[in-house]
């Protein structure tokens, strides 16, 4: 099954703009978060089984899976894929990416699968042999708290998922053991797991897919001079289409290195938003919210983040026409500056796309 083309959010550039305002102050070549490191007992190929319960009081039901750990983004973000047998006709696939965001030191644990919507967790080493991803989210079935303890030994990996729902028991869902494989295998694309249904909201993403030539001006503080950019984006569905993956590569300015931005799109149907996550090569994690300001023209992202100890507020809007994305503008506040536009460039698809 080849990957569908869909959306391509330059949620970079709120990153790049952000960026900016730091660069002006004091710009230092950006590095890999210490605590990243940690993850080296992780990193490869595992197979594991065990068994799951759909609740406190179900039967165990048998699972195998393959799990593979590899570090993204030049070892700013670690990014974990599982492709799960349940039994079931449609295998359960699952991406997990983890980062750390520099500017506020805040650690999170993006989740995506076939089964729809996203979680956004935290996660932490509380010592060497223990990783756990944890946190509480509201989900189409309920108020659901969790909890994923990975053990690490000479042997392998132990892994136990606790958690319970709206005022439900705390019970132990997953529970299994990995070993380690020689090699990575190729995992594969996979559609939506059987029973769920992409929903009409990221059906309305699909127009907007491809690769994309991008050229433009960004301005990296207040009152500087707008310079030119340029680089491209390149997306594609995900999951059957129940998430869409954003890769940016943008052009390193005065022999600067190149940077590279991943961006992740889910519907949120519980609180009727896009979660736009971003991840990149500036050691930023970008926690944001999309809507459509006017449905299959104009796509709206906003957030806020801390830089350099500063408070800021970004908002990308997308234009589209007949063919796409015609152009995407962002502005900003930062610093207690008045607003201002960070970012203006023109959309191209490349041949072929």
């Amino acid at each position: 099954m080849r990957m569908h083309r869909s959306e391509s959010l330059l949620i970079s550039v709120l990153s790049i703009a952000l960026a900016g305002v730091g660069a002006a102050q004091e710009m230092m070549e950006p590095k890999p978060h210490a605590e990243m490191a940690k993850f080296d007992a992780l990193i490869g190929a595992w197979e594991g089984e065990g068994v799951y319960r759909e609740d406190a009081a179900g039967q165990p039901m048998p699972w195998k899976a393959v799990m593979v750990y590899s570090r993204i983004l030049s070892g700013f973000a670690v990014q974990e894929d599982l492709v799960i047998d349940v039994g079931a006709p449609t295998k359960l696939t699952m991406r997990n990416v983890y980062g750390i965001d520099q500017g506020s030191g805040d650690s999170l644990a993006l989740g995506l699968s076939n089964q729809g919507q996203a979680s956004l967790m935290d996660w932490a080493f509380p010592s060497a042999d223990k990783f756990i991803v944890f946190g509480a989210d509201r989900t189409q079935m309920g108020i659901a708290v969790g909890r994923t303890v990975l053990s690490i030994g000479k042997d392998g990996l132990t892994m136990a998922h606790e958690g319970c729902r709206d005022a439900g028991k705390y019970f132990t869902e997953v529970e299994g053991k990995f070993k380690r494989m020689a090699s990575a295998p190729e995992l594969g694309e996979h559609p939506a797991f059987v029973g769920t249904e992409v929903s009409a909201e990221m059906k309305a993403m699909m127009p907007m897919g491809g690769k994309w030539n991008v050229a433009g001006t960004m301005v990296m503080a207040p009152g500087m001079d707008a310079m030119p950019i340029k680089g491209t984006e390149t997306s594609v569905a995900l999951f059957g289409g129940h998430a869409v993956f954003s890769s940016t590569v943008g052009d390193g300015p005065d022999g600067k290195p190149a940077y590279f931005g991943h961006t992740y799109t889910v519907w949120n149907p519980v609180r009727k938003r896009y979660d736009v996550i971003g991840f990149d090569t500036m050691g930023m994690v970008m926690r944001q919210t999309g809507l459509w300001a006017e449905p299959g023209k104009t796509f709206v992202v906003t957030g806020i983040s801390l830089w350099m100890g500063t408070l800021n507020a970004q908002s990308a809007t997308m234009h589209l026409n007949e063919h796409g994305i015609e152009r995407v503008v962002a502005h900003a506040l930062a610093n207690g500056q008045p607003s201002y536009e960070c970012f203006n460039a023109k959309y191209v698809k490349a041949n072929g796309n």
